[in-house]
């Protein structure tokens, strides 16, 4: 549960007051999933199992709706002269285009990714010294020079692994399974499948937590979403859908395939 004002939002407009509970159980702000599923969820009725996968399969990413204009002001408040001005011209007009919505085509969404790793890359630690919650901190506390140094870090990475800025998601972010254990070791020159997914640090509800590796350029994931339990009222995302009632009803995805052994046709269906 997270704060919103002075009432809680789990439950919506039934949560409990923030002052009704210890404050250790609560971070003091709302977690960008949480507020992207209260959007696709709230005063909603009715749900069948199809509508339910439809409403998680939402792409918006509400954390970059906050996060993209600070960064785009950053850049707006710099004088003609900065270095900063020309090289993150290109970067930051996509940016300003972009409905902060993924897909596999998307190439603002290739540049927010980078930004967004070296962006979590200096907050974690930061909040934690500071005893504040991520993204508050990452609101509050990051300053207009650390976002454009971190936008024009992102900018050359990406150049670099993939010799354009115009480069699509789809082309970053992959699924590949190249053998039976836990832990995989990746390869870009092995076959691997687009995964148009955002994160969760994002507030993607369809999430998939792909991320760069050494020596690697393409960034390779290896979790994402939990289960979806059905009632009259529902909550969280998809992988799975259960509705209860006079008869059970469900359907499932099982990503990574269903058998372990490496030639089994449902080695990575």
């Amino acid at each position: 549960m997270a704060a919103a004002g002075r009432q809680l939002s789990a439950a919506g407009k039934h949560s409990p007051k923030q002052s009704d509970i210890p404050a250790y159980v609560d971070s003091g702000a709302e977690n960008p999933r949480g507020i992207h599923a209260m959007r696709a969820l709230e005063d909603q009725r009715n749900f069948s199992i199809d509508s339910l996968i439809a409403a998680a399969y939402s792409s918006a990413m509400p954390e970059f709706e906050i996060q993209i204009p600070l960064l785009r002001k950053a850049y707006a408040d710099l004088t003609v002269t900065d270095p900063h001005k020309a090289q993150l011209a290109e970067a930051t007009l996509l940016l300003q285009r972009w409905d902060y919505r993924w897909s596999n085509k998307s190439v603002p969404m290739s540049i927010a990714m980078f930004y967004g790793e070296r962006l979590l890359e200096h907050a974690r630690p930061a909040a934690v010294a500071a005893n504040v919650y991520l993204y508050r901190y990452l609101k509050d506390s990051v300053t207009a020079e650390q976002r454009l140094a971190f936008l024009a870090a992102a900018v050359a990475k990406l150049q670099a692994n993939f010799g354009s800025l115009q480069t699509p998601s789809g082309q970053i972010s992959r699924f590949q399974r190249n053998k039976g254990d836990i832990v995989q070791t990746f390869d870009d020159a092995k076959p691997s499948i687009p995964v148009m997914f955002g994160s969760a640090h994002w507030g993607s509800l369809a999430a998939f937590e792909s991320r760069a590796y050494p020596q690697i350029k393409r960034w390779y994931g290896t979790s994402g979403n939990s289960f979806v339990c059905l009632r009259k009222r529902a909550k969280r995302n998809v992988v799975a859908v259960v509705e209860f009632g006079e008869r059970i009803k469900a359907k499932a995805i099982a990503a990574c395939g269903l058998h372990s052994i490496a030639g089994s046709s449902h080695f990575s269906d």
